[in-house]
């Protein structure tokens, strides 16, 4: 039956619809208000309405006027699919799944509402439920472009990246002239450091004409990564050329110069320059803040800000909270608190705000504050390594036992001594082969944006991309001791062994070299399990500092009040792998004698067994 529309519900349908395409969200809130208020009957009024509350990020608000869109239409795909987007935001999640299920029920092949569900399943703790919808829709024939790249997020988000990239080279097979399939493919290669066929993949992607900035900063990245700096340089900047207002491209260049450099003025230059001829791209400032901090100058970092900010309609949330944490790194964590409440208030619930929130209630003295936001972040996800980290912290600080479930030192720090691989006739014959292996990657002179080391550089490791037998050769020999930390993990089914499957995979590997006076600030791997450090070569010992050298755990990276200091200590020995939970604070107590201490790490996922 044919409904009847009001012709001035029409009419405010229309001009809503018009100004939602504009981006005029409160503006589509004031034409419409005063018709919902009054019961309209047309469910588009209360869709348009609801697709500007999300986009406003009031995911409470626009549930409830999607409700009654799909209440009054419900055969209507799209309004099931937003709704259940809508009530993710609020953390309703079964709720959620209802409605994304009742989407596919009409329209099965909505690729919207089949990644809505798969993500709802993720969160609920269902990750191989999500995939699965995945794996079925394959099975029934669906082979489209869009599907394939979903499927592959999904993978990305379970950390299953070779079933990413088996996914994305069937992109590549069906649809070789796509330029898109290519440079995904690229850009997965990168992430995993496979840098030689990444670099190939983008270029391939540009001969089919997929030449924007994304795929220029693919190609910078995969050349860095191959040690072309001058071609990734150029490549960067190319990227920038085109998109001056692009923040990762910006980011990564000054990264990529100030690394090779250690010098802050030639690699904050394009920055500088971007600053000053596109004022209103303010990532580029959060970007050169992040330099002036990463070379040693948190103030010169916070005055940036608070001078950026201070500019009419520039107090967005990601440079407040860049602020609130430059405070706190200069101990002034009344003003941090401050900060990460008023990002809080202009987004309301977003991670990181919430993160940075708990460092400054921590800093304050408030631990029951940050016991509070740990325990509501936790909810959405209790395998947030971030979050576990700060809420051991803040169960410390109370003393609640609890703590110690997630920091039992005896039961999850772990040291093996490795075996020396197929080839090497001693271990210490195989060290200094990998030692020499390593020395060889070691080109930049400064560390990264964002990592922990300082006084020293790092580079990443891939035993597809390397050439080098003794760094091959890591992988196979500490096979070995990971399945025998994995079996001991394993019969703790109440808290790090209830995800052991007896498989693993490498999400990230990489060797850092430290000179004298360098050191790990304290900090927690967020992207992994199970966390590592290997020794291979290691300053002398020092009578002075007997600790000196040595890693340490359970010192929290961010200020806390009370301080609190670590609270146990594993000794470096060359061929020693100490094992641990990814989201344990752990650092290096400096060393001053010596040449270098050379090192390995990784992090672990476990993997289905197949």
């Amino acid at each position: 039956m044919t409904q009847t529309v009001d012709p001035a519900e029409d009419r405010a349908f229309a001009e809503a619809a018009q100004l939602l395409r504009n981006g005029k969200l409160e503006e589509v809130e004031r034409r419409l208000g005063p018709l919902l208020d009054a019961g309209a009957q047309d469910a588009r009024l209360y869709a348009v309405a609801g697709f500007a509350r999300l986009r406003r990020k009031d995911a409470a608000g626009a549930a409830l006027v999607l409700a009654r869109a799909v209440s009054l239409d419900p055969s209507e795909a799209t309004y099931a699919t937003a709704y259940g987007d809508a009530l993710v935001g609020d953390n309703r999640q079964q709720e959620a799944e209802a409605a994304f299920r009742k989407a596919l029920s009409l329209f099965p092949n909505h690729t919207v509402a089949m990644i809505g569900l798969a993500e709802c399943l993720w969160r609920q703790g269902r990750p191989d439920a999500a995939i699965q919808i995945f794996t079925d829709a394959s099975a029934a024939g669906r082979q489209d472009h869009e599907f394939l790249a979903a499927w592959a997020n999904i993978l990305r988000m379970a950390g299953r990246d070779e079933e990413v990239l088996e996914v994305q080279r069937r992109a590549v097979a069906l649809y070789p002239g796509s330029g898109v399939a290519h440079h995904n493919l690229g850009a997965t290669l990168g992430d995993l450091h496979d840098y030689a066929p990444a670099a190939d993949s983008a270029r391939m992607a540009m001969e089919r004409g997929q030449t924007g900035p994304a795929t220029w900063l693919v190609l910078a990245r995969a050349l860095e990564g191959l040690g072309r700096a001058d071609a990734a340089i150029d490549a960067y900047r190319e990227a920038l050329r085109q998109a001056p207002a692009h923040a990762e491209a910006g980011r990564e260049l000054a990264q990529t110069i100030w690394m090779r450099t250690g010098d802050v003025a030639a690699a904050g230059q394009h920055l500088t320059e971007l600053i000053r001829s596109h004022p209103d791209e303010l990532m580029h400032v959060g970007s050169l803040a992040k330099l002036y901090d990463t070379a040693g100058d948190p103030a010169g970092a916070l005055d940036l800000l608070h001078s950026a900010m201070a500019r009419q309609g520039a107090r967005r949330p990601e440079l407040i909270v860049q602020a609130a944490d430059l405070a706190l790194k200069m101990g002034q964590a009344d003003q941090a608190l401050s900060l990460a409440r008023e990002a809080d208030a202009l987004q309301p619930s977003e991670h990181r705000i919430l993160v940075s929130l708990v460092d400054a209630l921590l800093a304050t003295g408030d631990a029951e504050g940050a016991q509070e936001v740990c325990e509501r972040l936790l909810a959405r996800d209790p395998d947030d390594q971030m979050v576990l980290a700060r809420a051991a912290t803040a169960w410390r600080l109370v003393r609640d036992p609890r703590c110690y479930d997630l920091y039992d030192y005896d039961k999850y720090v772990q040291a093996y001594k490795i075996s020396p691989p197929e080839g090497w006739a001693s271990l210490s014959a195989y060290l200094g082969d990998l030692s020499a292996a390593l020395l060889r990657l070691h080109a930049h002179v400064q560390h990264p944006f964002d990592q922990s080391l300082r006084g020293g550089s790092q580079t990443t490791l891939n035993l597809k991309a390397t050439d080098e037998p003794a760094i091959k050769a890591f992988f196979s020999a500490i096979d070995a001791p990971i399945r025998e930390h994995m079996q001991k993990l394993a019969a703790d089914t109440e808290g790090m062994g209830r995800h052991t499957t007896g498989a693993y995979s490498v999400v990230g590997a990489w060797s850092v070299f430290l000179r004298p006076n360098g050191f790990h600030v304290d900090h927690i791997h967020p992207m992994g399990w199970i966390s590592s450090a290997f020794y291979i070569d290691l300053p002398p010992e020092e009578p002075d500092d007997p600790h000196a050298g040595w890693i340490k755990f359970g010192e929290p990276g961010v200020k806390t009040w009370p301080e609190l200091g670590p609270e146990h200590y594993v000794k470096p020995e060359p061929g020693l792998l100490v094992m641990f939970p990814s989201y344990m604070w752990h650092g290096t107590v400096p060393f001053r004698t010596g040449d270098r201490r050379l090192t390995i790490a990784f992090d672990l996922h476990p993997t289905p067994v197949r």
